[in-house]
């Protein structure tokens, strides 16, 4: 079925109440009639214009569309559409924004659009979208394949809620941007690609993601961001006696008053090194945090039911957030100074999973700084785990003793300072009870008595400390032994063993393997 053609200034003349027009290319979809299958010949430019129907496009085509400072209170919708040359939207002001199953050749750019909700879902983006500037109340982005890009950037750059879905890949960065809630969904091949990088986020959340392409957060800013202060008094903070406030005010003057910040901010055309001043000098007078200590509404990173395949966190401060990872595998996650320091888990053995994949995974990295702490906490999560097994079979119990043992010895090969001191007195205290075992030993607690145990005894401590000392080292000493003293020697010579293997151990986090 062939296109009918428009003229882009007879289609223009139709857009501002489309339900009363009745031509061929227009189709009746229930509640609103909407352009089917229309060539729109030219460019289409609207500006300064206000929208109080729904705009709903199938199957159109369109070439040059520029959109400045229009206002839609209902929704604009294209469906299946192709678009020959690039979008650029630039100040408008949108209810529903929607775009599905559209082909985008020269791709779209919008610059600080307020929009309520923008959604866009497999569209072949053989250019990528970019979004800079604005506020966006809620963004659906659901990517065709890795092909397509999407860029979002700009320090004022608002966007409360991001939902993205990737049904089998994605080619997404945002940059230097503003998210309250991020959440991340889907495949993502092995030429996928996710970056966030010098942006604020409050709440992320990783829900069933299969991840075999590279997903990158660095430099996050956990902060929840309240609104933009597009009303702020800039021009009292600036000096004249600074040579780039200056050149900003000769740029004001041509702007409107009613400009905010922003805007300008976002301006196509601001002159080199502004843009940067601006950032540099009003981003806390523009950007209004959320101030409260509510400890309800503190930061959460949430990692669910995925296998998040190689994942960076590079410079994150996770200690104040609150940190959940269910059912999940981070074998592969690359944490650069960042730690998972308090995870919430619902139950112990999925948090021994977790800590034990972070063990793996910074052991491959040769992590010896984290290793064994993510190991201690694995450890940790395993014990808990045994305990609350309401049936107890031998070797669940074996496997828990070993694991108290390790936890009062060294924390688990973390304390070799605690592991020798250990040793060390139980040692002493088993030397003490050898001795008393023997068949002809006389406590004398005489001088004479003392300077036999201190000079002819104790000098064998050391040797007692050897776990594979004979049993009748002492024999000049002329004492004989007991009829428990193997007995003492065996159990002495276990616990020393164990002392000396847990302080090895603890000194091996410092060895590079």
């Amino acid at each position: 079925m062939e296109l009918t053609e428009l003229e882009s200034s007879k289609f223009i003349e139709l857009l501002p109440n489309p339900n009363q027009v009745d031509e061929e290319f227009m189709e009746d979809g229930g509640f609103n009639k909407r352009f089917n299958r229309v060539k729109v010949i030219g460019s289409v430019d609207l500006q300064n214009l206000e929208f109080e129907n729904p705009l709903i496009f199938n199957s159109c085509e369109f070439d040059k569309i520029t959109i400045q400072d229009v206002d839609f209170s209902e929704w604009i919708w294209f469906k299946e559409c192709t678009f020959h040359e690039e979008i650029i939207i630039y100040k408008g002001d949108f209810n529903l924004f929607h775009f599905t199953n559209c082909l985008f050749k020269k791709g779209i750019i919008i610059y600080d659009a307020i929009c309520e909700n923008f959604v866009f879902e497999n569209n072949n983006l053989l250019q990528p979208l970019k979004i800079k500037g604005g506020e966006i109340e809620k963004f659906v982005y659901q990517s065709l394949d890795d092909k397509s890009q999407l860029n979002v950037e700009g320090m004022f750059t608002f966007l409360k809620e991001v939902n993205i879905f990737s049904n089998t890949g994605a080619n997404i960065t945002f940059e230097s941007c503003i998210i309250n809630l991020l959440s991340i969904t889907g495949n993502f091949n092995s030429s996928s690609k996710a970056s966030f990088s010098n942006i604020k986020i409050h709440h992320t959340i990783i829900i069933n993601v299969n991840n075999d392409g590279k997903i990158y957060f660095s430099n996050i800013l956990l902060k929840q961001v309240l609104n933009l202060n597009h009303h702020f008094n800039f021009q009292r903070y600036l000096s004249p006696d600074n040579e780039e406030a200056e050149r900003l005010l000769n740029f004001l003057k041509k702007f409107p008053d009613e400009n905010s910040l922003v805007r300008i901010y976002n301006n196509f055309y601001l002159p080199f090194g502004l843009r940067e001043f601006i950032e540099y000098v009003f981003s806390n007078h523009i950007i209004n945090f959320y101030s409260s200590n509510d400890s309800f509404n503190k930061p959460n990173f949430e990692i669910n039911y995925s296998s998040v395949g190689i994942l960076e966190l590079k410079n994150i401060v996770l200690d104040n957030a609150s940190v959940k990872i269910e059912s999940s595998d981070l074998s592969n996650i690359k944490l650069i100074n960042t730690t998972f320091k308090i995870i919430n888990s619902r139950t112990s053995e999925n948090k021994f999973h977790i800590f034990n994949d972070l063990y793996t995974s910074a052991n491959r990295q040769n992590n010896v700084k984290d290793k064994l702490e993510y190991y201690r906490e694995s450890q940790e999560a395993l014990k808990k785990y045994l305990i609350e097994q309401k049936e107890k079979h031998w070797s669940t119990q074996g496997s828990l003793i070993s694991i108290k043992t390790s936890h009062f010895y060294s924390r688990h090969g973390t304390n070799w300072m605690r592991a020798f001191l250990i040793t060390f007195l139980a040692g002493l205290t088993l030397f003490i009870i050898f001795i008393a075992s023997f068949e002809n030993i006389i406590f004398d607690f005489t001088p004479s008595g003392s300077d036999f145990f201190i000079y002819k005894v104790l000098k064998y401590f050391p040797e007692y400390l050897n776990p594979v000392h004979k049993l009748d080292f002492m024999n000049e000493t002329g004492l004989k032994l007991g009829i428990f003293s193997g007995w003492v020697d065996i159990l002495s010579r276990i616990i020393i063993g164990i002392g000396i293997f847990e302080i090895v151990r603890s000194f091996r986090k410092f060895v590079r393997s």
